[in-house]
């Protein structure tokens, strides 16, 4: 969203080269000196004329990437996988820090780090640091899903504020918390808010305080004086005095204790909220996939004496990193359902069982003539492949139609069929697995479900995956 009158600054040079003092990086320029760890790229400290423009004292340093929300009501179908998945504990693993040179010659900084729950990495995490000759800070951040982890909850990072920074002055949409399915109420216009303003007091604990299509943001104290916020392209954002984990391990509001600090947001987007508490879940096309996610950000300390309206109108002078996003590693052989015996309209599609998205599932037809097992699906992978293993992941948010007995066969013509595999699966919301014996291939495979856990005449299956 560009604003009319936007102008762009002239070209400001970012500073020759960082000093090294022992495990830091420093970068010092126009009053602003920036403290950075060695090894992981991160900012550890900002600080201009002798004030703290981020909490100090943090090892690990700023930002964290942060892609997990307090869970909604409406998030019941999906948030039990975030929480599978560890987006609420993730941890940063370095993998390389270089100088690089920028379009105009200038120098960034780029830092990469992997992050993981403790398992393979989930995201890749690129950041580009620049310190502009007029003391400002620009920082590209390039978010890389490194798997098909279907919707997530939200794709940006978080900084640390002092707690005096309380007040919030945006051009976006406001006043209200709003989500990409909640704009109709929210026009974009000048806002300003306090910190109590910022986040509503739900009964149970739950995300809050969103704002999308943000073009600039100014977080400052009492006296005016802070952070402005812009961005090449629109963000969203929230200040709140907790981060999502804190937020998610309450049950009440008492529960959230004074916080020594306020949490900034800043992000492309967050998963739209739909109505899953009671309803539908939100529409395929607010759905927040696997994919990647770039920030263009500029921070600018800002001391309350000049109108920051004035300066929000000019562009940031250095252009955006190349980011390069890695791709997702294959989870499997690509495949289709070629054939079901039932199927749910709807929510229900046996096409769901290979979309790669885990909230969604196959569900076999319900109601007054449902029928009852065995049921079963088809799978073409294209072409004749070598079989080691089928995975199966149950649905998610229920436990209806979770498989007990099954059979497994496959062929490389869709006509002669292998002799079945049969088993069982234990009754959990885990990935279920089905070895191959050696030297298998097809190019068909059939998966029956002959009896279903809790006795009822459906099957559902979130995903199959095939290697």
């Amino acid at each position: 969203m560009k604003a009319p009158g936007f102008t762009r600054l002239a070209p400001a040079k970012s500073v020759p080269r960082p000093l090294r003092s022992g495990d830091q990086l420093i970068l010092e320029g126009a009053g602003s000196r920036l403290v950075f760890s060695a090894k992981t790229g991160m900012l550890q400290r900002w600080t201009r004329g002798g004030r703290d423009e981020l909490l100090a004292g943090n090892p690990k340093g700023f930002p964290r990437l942060d892609v997990f929300r307090a869970p909604a009501d409406n998030d019941r179908y999906v948030a039990n996988r975030w929480k599978r998945l560890g987006l609420d504990r993730l941890q940063a693993t370095p993998l390389s820090l270089d100088q690089e040179r920028a379009e105009d010659g200038s120098l960034r900084l780029h830092a990469v780090s992997a992050w993981s729950a403790g398992g393979d990495p989930l995201f890749q995490l690129d950041l580009y640091w620049s310190l502009l000759a007029d003391g400002s800070l620009a920082l590209d951040a390039g978010i890389s899903p490194l798997r098909q982890m279907g919707v997530l909850a939200r794709l940006g990072v978080a900084l640390d504020l002092p707690k005096e920074i309380a007040n919030a002055k945006w051009l976006g949409r406001g006043p209200h918390e709003n989500y990409v399915d909640r704009l109709a109420s929210a026009d974009v216009g000048l806002y300003h808010a306090t910190l109590s303003q910022l986040h509503e007091p739900y009964v149970r604990p739950q995300e809050t305080g969103n704002h999308e299509d943000c073009s600039w943001l100014f977080c400052h104290d009492r006296e005016g004086k802070g952070l402005l916020i812009q961005s090449l392209r629109p963000f969203a954002w929230s200040l709140l005095p907790w981060s999502a984990k804190e937020i998610a391990s309450a049950r009440h509001p008492v529960e959230l204790v004074a916080s020594k600090r306020n949490v900034l947001w800043l992000g492309t987007r967050q998963n739209a909220l739909g109505g899953a508490s009671c309803g539908p879940r939100p529409l395929a096309r607010d759905l927040l996939k696997s994919k990647p996610a770039f920030l263009s950000l500029w921070f600018r300390p800002w001391d309350g004496d000049q109108d920051c309206r004035v300066a929000a109108r000019g562009l940031r002078p250095l252009p955006p990193a190349a980011f390069r996003p890695r791709s997702p590693a294959p989870d499997g052989y690509p495949c289709k359902v070629i054939d079901a015996d039932s199927e749910q309209p709807g929510e229900g599609l046996a096409s769901h069982a290979v979309d790669g998205d885990p909230s969604t599932f196959w569900h076999t037809r319900w109601g007054a003539d449902e029928p009852r097992p065995p049921h079963h699906l088809v799978l073409d992978l294209g072409e004749l492949r070598a079989l080691h293993v089928l995975r199966l992941l149950p649905r998610q948010n229920s436990d209806h139609g979770w498989i007990k007995d099954y059979a497994l066969s496959w062929s490389k013509d869709g006509k002669i069929w292998s002799k079945a595999l049969k088993g069982s699966f234990a009754k959990n919301s885990s990935w279920k697995k089905i070895r191959f014996p050696g030297g298998s291939r097809g190019r068909y495979l059939k998966l029956v479900a002959l009896s279903e856990h809790n006795g009822k005449a459906w099957t559902t299956i979130a995903e199959l995956r095939v290697k």
